[in-house]
């Protein structure tokens, strides 16, 4: 008998925290010491995403860090980034799925270490900086790691593996053929290139002034052998494939640097962005917390 009440006390309590757990999360949002608590070991639901659902626990401790890893603890409302926060973490869940569904390797091997130390030092992030964050902003550079460059590792993998679908091999191929009539016959570049640009800086036919620093990275690695109506090989970036022509140079024998204007004939293909911008648009969500 005895034995059978303090079972049902428990079962009592237990509901009983349960109630003001999810009172405190779902209607009054107070953060008081149970529902945090509780959270931690019984996974409410936060936000529904197409047909799964992200934890409480994990959506607080994701929009907190959010701040740190992504604005750097800029002086902003919570209600102008919580917004943000949630298209982030949804991105970084998708990016999840479609590495499951194409099958991409995106192990923390080799190729990942040598991804990470270019991420540093391309965004200029040396010991000292990590360092200054660290006693600033309460910085973990796992975290960093883990919310921001591995990430970015497992979009240039699954971006790669983009371009072997049938609707990215059939842009290689025309641009393809594009390339080959152009170098027989290099006064049709301008046809193409009106026919065939890039929709996003249209009608911007001639791209420039650039240093050799801010050229696409496939022609910079091209330009000290190119010269003024040369074209380049087709090169491919992150958004498709380009054709590249030196429409002029300006040498500036002050700073000992040359600055091009170019134009260029270019073929989209269908990126992880316009992937994650469909599931986006077009996916169930809801937030189920005030």
């Amino acid at each position: 008998m005895k034995f059978r009440r303090i079972l049902l006390l428990f079962i009592i309590l237990v509901f009983f925290l349960l109630i003001v757990s999810a009172l405190d999360i779902y209607v009054f949002k107070q953060n008081l010491f149970v529902g945090a608590f509780c959270s931690k070991i019984i996974p409410f639901p936060a936000i529904y995403s197409n047909g799964s659902f992200i934890s409480f626990y994990n959506y607080e401790k994701f929009v907190e860090d959010y701040k740190i890893y992504f604005l750097f603890n800029k002086n902003i409302e919570e209600d102008k980034y919580i917004n943000s926060a949630i298209k982030q973490m949804l991105g970084i869940n998708f990016i999840e799925k479609m590495q499951k569904k194409f099958n991409v390797n995106c192990d923390k091997d080799t190729e990942y270490i040598n991804f990470k130390k270019g991420f540093y030092a391309q965004n200029s992030i040396d010991e000292n900086t990590i360092k200054k964050l660290s006693y600033n902003l309460n910085f973990k550079q796992e975290k960093f790691e883990e919310y921001v460059v591995f990430p970015a590792f497992c979009r240039m993998k699954i971006s790669e593996k983009l371009l072997t679908i049938d609707e990215n091999r059939n842009q290689r191929k025309k641009i393809d053929e594009v390339y080959s009539d152009v170098v027989k016959n290099i006064d049709r570049f301008t046809e193409y290139s009106e026919r065939y640009n890039d929709k996003n800086i249209a009608p911007i036919k001639k791209i420039g002034w650039l240093s050799k620093d801010d050229l696409p990275s496939g022609l910079a690695d091209l330009i000290d052998n190119m010269k003024v109506g040369d074209i380049s090989p087709v090169l491919q970036s992150t958004s498709g494939y380009h054709v590249y022509k030196i429409e002029s140079i300006l040498v500036d024998d002050q700073k000992n640097q040359n600055f091009y204007e170019i134009s260029q004939i270019f073929f989209p293909t269908k990126n992880l962005n316009d992937y994650i911008n469909e599931y986006l648009t077009n996916g169930k969500f809801k937030v189920l917390v005030p």
